[in-house]
């Protein structure tokens, strides 16, 4: 899977995220996520350094046990809910949640693999999806919102 957008939900207005699958195909994983992650995780994509605490943690963890991630896999987990699951070199796994393991793998430069029945059929996936506005996009809206607060009828006579 790989990363191809940071978004925003248009009917719900939640951060989403879009993966695509790599050499297959392309069907797609979406994922809701908070605001706070969407943050964290479309930073890492960029390649910006990122130090929330979960990924701090999990650097802390990481030196104790001398182990590195070397993929992450999407899942079905308990009560209908997804989970991620964290491979070690050297064997080891770790259940987390998909949105901090999604974070550590970009962080870390690993694969990101997502089982089968999660994946959508191209096209399906991104629907009702709208990347995350820039802060020029933002003022912009907001600049026409307020023209359109104001504006009447009477406006558009010519």
């Amino acid at each position: 899977m790989r990363l191809v957008m940071v978004g925003v939900d248009a009917v719900s207005g939640r951060p989403v995220l879009l993966f695509e699958e790599v050499g297959g195909a392309a069907r797609l994983l979406r994922m809701e996520v908070g605001p706070v992650r969407a943050r964290a995780i479309e930073a890492a994509w960029r390649g910006e350094r990122v130090e929330p605490a979960t990924l701090g943690l999990l650097g802390l963890l990481r030196a104790a046990v001398g182990h590195r991630p070397v993929r992450v896999v999407i899942g079905a987990g308990a009560a209908g809910r997804w989970a991620a699951t964290v491979l070690l070199d050297g064997g080891g796994q770790v259940l987390t949640d998909p949105p901090d393991a999604v974070l550590l793998a970009l962080a870390d430069r690993v694969p990101i693999m997502a089982e089968d029945d999660l994946l959508s059929p191209a096209g399906t996936g991104a629907a009702g999806l709208a990347p995350e506005p820039t802060p020029a996009q933002r003022e912009q809206l907001h600049r026409f919102r307020r023209f359109l607060a104001d504006v009447v009828p009477d406006d558009f006579r010519v």
